[in-house]
């Protein structure tokens, strides 16, 4: 089975947490899926994240923009939002898409503070888009890990839980091989460098989750 191997590089854990990860013993392994043994499942595409609000705009100062792209596609600049996390060291928590221009504002501006607006045939038809993913859940410890592959690929995964409730997990990631299926896998124990897990460690290890790649290679789970 071919396997795509991330290891957490770097973690963060808040004070009063449930959460039984020790940041300084996990191992993170994103392992493929053979074809044959996929299932099928709700898939959870990146639209998942976002809110669309017609007739909205925000009213930015030029330090309110954090990141402009030149895309064509609504899910490009949705992705591009996601990505900021990544590569562009900011949350974005809101964005606006020109179309006709190609043109995406990503920004760290909380959704709320959009305003409606009345378009009139001269302006430059805006859509606007909340992240909802950017917003903590539930007021809780959380645990953030840094996912980077040897073969490629990166990713954020955040995993928050509230004292006696379930714990919730986020996670976003780019570089995967398109439309497939990946294994989650975890194991308690000190990290000692950053190689892939052997196959008895694969055995032994947890599984936190499955997700899919879209035709991009990038993967969102909520």
């Amino acid at each position: 089975m071919a396997g795509i191997i991330i290891s957490a590089v770097n973690a963060m854990l808040a004070d009063e947490t449930e959460i039984t990860f020790d940041p300084d013993d996990i191992i993170t392994e994103i392992e493929q899926i053979d074809a044959a043994k996929r299932v099928q499942r709700d898939y959870v595409d990146l639209n998942s994240c976002f809110v669309y609000k017609k007739g909205y705009r925000l009213e930015l100062n030029a330090n309110d923009i954090e990141s402009t792209e030149s895309v064509q596609f609504k899910d490009d600049c949705l992705r591009a939002c996601l990505r900021a996390v990544l590569s562009g060291g900011f949350l974005c928590r809101s964005l606006m898409h020109m179309p006709k221009d190609d043109d995406c504002v990503l920004t760290a501006v909380d959704g709320d503070k959009a305003v409606r607006t009345e378009e009139k045939p001269s302006q430059i038809p805006v859509n606007f888009y909340e992240n909802q993913c950017a917003k903590v859940p539930i007021q809780g410890g959380m645990v953030e890990i840094r996912l980077r592959g040897y073969r490629g690929g990166e990713g954020v995964m955040q995993i928050v839980q509230k004292k006696g409730a379930n714990p919730l997990t986020f996670i976003v990631m780019e570089g995967l091989p398109e439309n497939r299926e990946f294994d989650v896998l975890y194991k308690e124990d000190e990290v000692k460098d950053c190689f892939r897990m052997s196959s008895e460690e694969k055995q032994n290890a947890k599984k936190l989750l499955t997700i899919d790649s879209d035709a991009s290679g990038m993967a969102v789970q909520v």
